[in-house]
Parts: C-alpha cells; sequence; structure tokens
C-alpha cells in the first residue's frame, strides 16, 4: 500500500524513497543497484540492509520502505505487496548455497546442494 508505488515507479520517485538494501556478505548500503545508478549520476536512500532476500518482503511491509528483491521472490508474497520493475537496469546479484557445517558430509545433503548447484548454473 506504499503510496508512491503503482504500476509503473519512475527513477526519481525509485531514487527519492527510502530502501532497504539485501547484503548477504555483509556489504553494508552498497550493492549492484548503486553500482548501476551510479553510473546514471544518481543515487538512492538506503537506511537498512537486511542479510537475506527471504527477510525482505516482512521488512518492506512494516516500514515505507522499498526493496530490491528477485521477482520470482515477489510472486510468492500472497499478502499482497505491490511491486514494480526496477527502474534501473542492474547486472544481476550473486547466489549463495549455506549449510551448517555438520551438513557437509551427509550424503543426502551433499546431493541435494550439488542438484542446486547443477539447476543454477
Amino acid at each position: 500500500g506504499h503510496p508512491e508505488i503503482g504500476a509503473h515507479l519512475t527513477l526519481d520517485s525509485f531514487c527519492a524513497q527510502p530502501q532497504l538494501l539485501v547484503s548477504p556478505d555483509g556489504g553494508g548500503f552498497h550493492g549492484v543497484t548503486d553500482d548501476a545508478l551510479k553510473k546514471m549520476g544518481r543515487v538512492r536512500r538506503v537506511v537498512g540492509s537486511l542479510p537475506s532476500f527471504l527477510l525482505a518482503p516482512a521488512a518492506v511491509r512494516s516500514s515505507d520502505c522499498l526493496a530490491v528483491i528477485p521477482s520470482r521472490l515477489a510472486q510468492l508474497d500472497e499478502t499482497g505487496l505491490r511491486s514494480a520493475p526496477v527502474p534501473v537496469e542492474t547486472q544481476g546479484f550473486t547466489l549463495y548455497l549455506s549449510w551448517h557445517p555438520r551438513m557437509k558430509n551427509a550424503p543426502a545433503h551433499r546431493w541435494m546442494r550439488e542438484l542446486i548447484r547443477d539447476q543454477c548454473r
């Protein structure tokens, strides 16, 4: 229900809104979207950083912030979050696969990790 977000999001509106950045590696308040904006001479208002894309929908729901997340994740949300294409082209992001160390040698877990890796290549 964000008042600034409709079916389309202008670059000016996108840059002006408070935003949450997803930074799985602890990169802080700068990411690939900021790199793309910098090439255009623009900046956005990043006000918070999250360690996972999975946390972003709940954080956005409880704030007036925007978050750039994969469209497939946005489509899975069934709570009525409004989404719009990001008005800047980015180079994408890195996917991380992580697990508890005790699962390192578990055959079924190793098989699942390899399956996921193969599908993401």
